[in-house]
């Protein structure tokens, strides 16, 4: 039996449809890193910034001095984060999660700026418990290490200033994900900041 050549226009239409279909209905790849996760820090280093000189971290008459201090007593991360796919996509593995959660900390707020002592902190605040937002990005790939960058911190206030965890040569290995961290104020030249370590260890 000969198809008739004027159905020919109908049916490639029909089939058009149902590709179409097909396409917006196929299931969503989710990132691997979707899930709840367990946050843990271990702090080596307190930084801050005075004018210089400040002898004997900086002896030369620079304008600004950049301290280093490896007393980090009392200062305080962790809690469970929420990772979620930032995207619909349909056809590859998100890039991007969402990270959310109710974290504890203890971050330092009171230091000494005198730049001809410049001890480091002198206080820590009482542990609180803080909303934490931002994203991880990158490819979620155990294979490819120090291939993600984590932003995650407070909300900002009216001057865009906030307290954020950053890392930004995190590695993924199935069930964590870890690196280094820099965790401080944002805004400014040099803000108090605390350097260290991170795990995020999957829970669910």
């Amino acid at each position: 039996m000969r198809l008739d050549s004027r159905l020919l226009p109908a049916l490639f239409g029909a089939i058009v449809v149902i590709v179409a279909c097909s396409d917006s209905t196929r299931p969503r790849l989710q990132s691997p890193l979707v899930g709840q996760w367990e946050l843990t820090t271990h702090f080596d280093t307190f930084s801050f910034e005075t004018g210089a000189p400040s002898p004997p971290d900086c002896v030369y008459a620079d304008m600004y001095c950049t301290h280093f201090r490896t007393t980090t007593d009392g200062a305080y991360l962790a809690g469970v984060i929420e990772l979620q796919d930032a995207t619909s996509s349909t056809d590859t593995v998100t890039k991007t999660v969402l990270a959310s959660g109710m974290v504890q900390t203890r971050f330092c707020d009171q230091v000494d700026y005198n730049y001809t002592t410049a001890v480091g902190c002198l206080h820590v605040s009482d542990l609180a418990t803080v909303s934490y937002a931002g994203q991880i990005t990158g490819p979620p790939d155990s294979t490819a290490t120090q291939a993600l960058d984590v932003v995650i911190g407070e909300p900002g206030n009216v001057f865009g200033g906030n307290i954020t965890m950053r890392s930004h040569d995190a590695t993924y290995a199935g069930d964590s994900i870890y690196g280094k961290l820099y965790w401080g104020q944002s805004g400014g030249r040099s803000p108090p900041t605390y350097r260290g370590t991170f795990v995020l260890r999957r829970v669910k």
